[in-house]
């Protein structure tokens, strides 16, 4: 409960930014395209807001509007080259194992060190695992880890996490790493909650104990 209300409130800014922009879009396409008459005329004596009538106070605002776009520009460009040099290195990583489809969702063993146990896939989801895992770890044990990433794919959250961090340019970057860093903690405990129902609370926290070490 706790994630999905921190993944709702992270998209609250969107949803401000989105309805404020067709409020004030509204009554300038209703008026160009007949549907209704401006209104403009009838509240001229004060400053206001309209996409056909230009005025003085459309100046501070277009460079304030100019610079929240220079910055926002900036702050996804920023995230669209990490999210695809993630990407990118996530399938170059499945390019040293194969996927094993036994369990609810594709696992691909990698070889190698350090330990690597994560889910991926927004679309393609699929666990990512380590072959030392299972070396260094007893099997249920191991089970259990793959139960905590399983039931981060039931909930979607990897897909989630890229969808908060494009709508989190919506909000202030302190407030959008809040937001984030939040979901990512309630995330981890749902997904264990749910491991536990799968393979008993004390397999889980010896696993978590394990990987610890």
């Amino acid at each position: 409960r706790r994630a999905d209300a921190v993944f709702f409130l992270g998209l609250l800014p969107m949803a401000v930014a989105v309805a404020t922009w067709v409020g004030l879009m509204l009554p300038s396409v209703l008026h160009v395209t007949g549907l209704r008459v401006d209104h403009c005329d009838l509240h001229s004596h004060h400053a206001h807001l309209c996409a056909l009538h230009a005025g003085g106070h459309h100046v501070l605002l277009g460079a304030i509007g100019l610079l929240a776009l220079v910055v926002t520009g900036w702050r996804a460009s920023k995230l669209a080259y990490t999210q695809w040099t993630s990407a990118w290195l996530i399938s170059q990583l499945e390019t040293l194992g194969a996927p094993d489809s036994l369990g609810p969702f594709p696992v691909v063993t990698v070889p190698g060190s350090p330990w690597v146990c994560v889910a991926a896939g927004g679309w393609r989801r699929r666990v990512i695992v380590s072959g030392s895992l299972a070396d260094q770890m007893a099997p249920h044990h191991v089970k259990a880890v793959l139960a905590h990433e399983y039931a981060h794919l039931n909930r979607n959250d990897p897909f989630i996490k890229v969808l908060l961090a494009w709508v989190g340019l919506f909000a202030l970057p302190v407030t959008a790493r809040a937001v984030q860093a939040q979901f990512s903690d309630a995330a981890e405990q749902a997904s264990d909650a749910e491991a536990a129902l799968v393979v008993g609370h004390l397999d889980l926290a010896e696993s978590l104990v394990s990987v610890a070490r």
